[in-house]
């Protein structure tokens, strides 16, 4: 199998013209249209692999490209993070030798046009990176893929692939998008395999946790956090159980205070296959869980994951400030010493518990000796 680079030439012009070549997409079933449109053969091959066939395309969207994670990253483990990076890839993989695979993909042969700005945008964001850099390595479809198996994939399991099976094919895309991509941590392994475990935990006992409820507001605390320090000191192992406290407690609905606001991603609508079947399947999706969801209230997380200390004399405590996202460490006294007043009502709490004092909330983030 032949990879091919599109030539940034051309690139560039179908780019630039994609409002009047879109429909293309749509109507030819092989690329010829392509290469008719230069005088020039617009593609170099790259590199030859082994055949390899992406997913089939006839099951749930989710499923598609999640086993297309494995797929890609798998043949193509030995691309490196620059050549990854690099549009004209992508571009001549998803123009040129998957061309039929993206049009089946995407029902190309069975959509009907709709409007133009929304129709050649998706067309833009698919084929190519509709915008430069890490945004579009992750819209583009088969690079989106490709990075999310590069992200997910690990040796350390006998499962190499523990961490993106814990993610799920349930609103993939958003989850990547949340996970992955939008969120300072993301290039840090350990909070990566930290969140994925984290919702493991949930998955192996059959708990669906929404992307939007759970999920986003989870990765946007994360983000916040490493706002006001080093998420690098925090073990996979320590992100994990923060994971599963702050999901438990959004699941239970406390009141955890806003650390920012959930922004929709602008460009959400184009992943979707149909508008009205995606929009079905995400209500089913939720809808269907929330009925069989497991209390939180029944899992006992001190007995699943060990003992949870809690806040005593002479340990140390990490405090994030709301809203300031401020953190810092406050050391608790021996038995005899004297105790602020922060300390004496952290006294006996564990993490994840708050107290408000005026405009602010402080928060229990980590407890150790």
């Amino acid at each position: 199998m032949k990879l091919y680079f599109m030539k940034q030439p051309a690139l560039d012009y179908i780019k630039a013209n994609i409002s009047s070549l879109y429909k293309n997409y749509y109507q030819f079933d092989t690329p010829d249209w392509i290469c008719d449109l230069f005088d020039y053969d617009p593609f170099d091959v790259f590199d030859v692999v082994e055949d390899f066939e992406l997913a089939d395309t006839n099951q749930q969207p989710g499923e598609i490209d999640l086993q297309n994670c494995k797929i890609l990253y798998g043949k193509l483990k030995h691309l490196s993070d620059s050549q990854a990076s690099d549009e004209r890839l992508w571009a001549g993989l998803t123009n040129k030798t998957f061309y039929s695979y993206m049009r089946k993909r995407w029902r190309y042969a069975k959509r009907h046009l709709k409007k133009t700005a929304d129709d050649s945008a998706a067309v833009l964001m698919r084929y190519f990176f509709k915008i430069a850099g890490r945004s579009g390595m992750f819209r583009n479809t088969l690079s989106r893929c490709w990075w999310t198996g590069r992200l997910t994939y690990s040796e350390k399991y006998s499962n190499r692939w523990e961490l993106l099976d814990a993610i799920g094919s349930e609103d993939l895309v958003s989850k990547i998008s949340d996970i992955l991509y939008s969120n300072t941590y993301s290039s840090n392994s350990d909070i990566v395999e930290g969140f994925c475990e984290g919702l493991k935990f949930y998955r192996d006992r059959n708990i669906r946790v929404a992307n939007r409820e759970h999920i986003r507001p989870t990765a946007q605390y994360l983000n916040a956090l490493g706002g006001g320090l080093l998420l690098d000191m925090f073990s996979a192992e320590e992100i994990k159980k923060l994971v599963i406290e702050r999901i438990s407690m959004l699941m239970k609905g406390i009141d955890l205070g806003v650390i920012a606001e959930i922004n929709e991603d602008p460009d959400a609508r184009f992943d979707a296959d149909d508008d009205d079947a995606d929009a079905a399947e995400v209500n089913v999706d939720y809808d269907e869980y929330l009925d069989s969801l497991v209390e939180p209230s029944d899992i006992d997380l001190d007995n699943v994951l060990g003992k949870i200390t809690s806040v005593e004399y002479g340990c140390k405590i990490l405090v994030l400030k709301h809203p300031e996202n401020k953190t810092w460490v406050s050391n608790m006294p021996m038995a005899d010493g004297e105790l602020n007043l922060l300390q004496k009502n952290f006294l006996g709490k564990q993490i994840g518990a708050t107290w408000r004092q005026g405009p602010n909330t402080y928060e229990i983030i980590k407890i150790w000796r």
